[in-house]
């Protein structure tokens, strides 16, 4: 999972056949670990994406 470009619950919830509620506490724990890093949060609606090494650079072909 931190290897996606793009982590929402649903995706995770989709590519793992889990329930979203098991996806939700799943990205908590990544986020806390600082394996995934957040982007946006929304009411019911967080979106999360890799933890790039450099820290805040883009990872290699990902567009600024």
């Amino acid at each position: 999972v931190p290897n996606y470009k793009l982590i929402t619950p649903a995706v995770v919830s989709e590519r793992l056949k889990i329930r979203g509620s098991l996806a939700r506490a799943a990205l908590q724990e990544l986020l806390s670990k600082g394996l995934i890093k957040l982007v946006s949060k929304h009411r019911a609606q967080v979106i999360y994406t890799r933890n790039t090494k450099g820290g805040d650079a883009p990872a290699a072909g990902e567009d600024v």
